[in-house]
């Protein structure tokens, strides 16, 4: 080999070798952080845990769901009684009349009961759902009820005194985990693409996906596929990993990052990985995990199981 070739293949190498330390580095930064970035990290991931409990349990979080039920066509009645259409646990039997007709929702309340609706009395009202803006609230005591589309529309009934929220136990984490704050890769998909995803509920919802976060972990590259959440100005992640049903709740978690900078890149901190609604509560519309968001390794960051579950699964072992 002449020396100008000589010269070319070592500069090839010098520059592959460049690169592989960059990349290196890269992967690196997602852990190593000096003493005060640790510090200020370890905050941050204490802080979210306090904002998510606190949203968690708040009088109208998810704990106090206590009822869901779809919508037929026409007109039906909604109680507390045997002999209702639409049961919401507590409240008087009858509480009134929902009728729908043409995607468009109407109540008429029963009489001298106290409902209110938005905070005033009335004796007929339109319902607002809650893909047309703010629901409307039909609320009597404790308990309310409003109406939401999920493909169809449906009855969604909450209860600030569910025993699912006054009987709560706490959350529980994996230690904070610096190697699974990553800084991860946008790679984009085209405008308009959607992504089939399932939900609790039997439905496959085609979701936007416009797409999808790569990152390493121990010399292995993983892809997460975002999703578009209504009223978010992030891309939102259901996941599932080698935890789930073990540590981490079966029907795995969610977690959001922001989108990209200028340089493509973004973080998305699996410390702030979280249980979604249906691991507390049967009333909820939970999207399940994408294929392509189901990864071949433990996470062991995050949420763990919540208490409950990992009781009630004991005790079905045991049977």
């Amino acid at each position: 080999m002449d020396a100008r070739n000589n010269r070319i293949v070592m500069g090839w190498g010098l520059c592959l070798f460049a690169l592989a330390c960059l990349a290196g580095s890269a992967n690196a930064a997602d852990s190593r952080m000096t003493a005060q970035q640790q510090k200020l990290w370890q905050q941050e991931i204490k802080d979210w845990q306090y904002t998510r409990q606190q949203r968690l349990t708040r009088p109208d979080g998810w704990l106090s769901l206590v009822a869901f039920a779809w919508l037929p066509d026409g007109s039906s009645e909604i109680g507390s009684g045997d002999d209702v259409d639409i049961q919401i646990p507590g409240g008087p039997d009858y509480w009134g009349t929902v009728s729908v007709r043409d995607d468009k929702v109407a109540f008429l309340p029963a009489d001298g009961i106290g409902i209110l609706i938005n905070g005033k009395q009335q004796p007929l009202a339109q319902l607002v759902a809650d893909h047309q803006g703010e629901p409307t609230m039909v609320t009597l005591g404790t308990i309310s009820f409003y109406v939401i589309k999920r493909e169809q529309l449906a009855i969604r009934a909450k209860d600030s005194q569910s025993p699912v929220r006054t009987r709560f136990r706490g959350l529980k984490y994996f230690p904070p985990n610096p190697k699974w704050r990553k800084v991860a890769r946008y790679e984009p998909h085209p405008p308009g693409t959607t992504m089939e995803v399932a939900n609790v509920l039997g439905q496959v919802i085609a979701t936007p996906n416009p797409g999808a976060l790569v990152f390493a972990h121990e010399g292995r590259e993983f892809r997460v596929e975002g999703l578009v959440e209504e009223g978010s100005e992030q891309l939102f992640f259901v996941i599932a990993d080698r935890t789930s049903a073990k540590e981490t709740y079966g029907a795995g978690r969610t977690l959001y990052a922001d989108y990209p900078g200028l340089d493509g890149t973004t973080v998305i901190d699996f410390n702030k990985a979280y249980n979604p609604p249906c691991a507390f509560t049967e009333h909820s519309t939970c999207q399940l995990p994408p294929e392509g968001n189901r990864l071949d390794v433990r996470v062991n960051a995050g949420e763990l199981k919540y208490e409950h579950e990992l009781r009630a699964t004991k005790k079905l072992s045991a049977e």
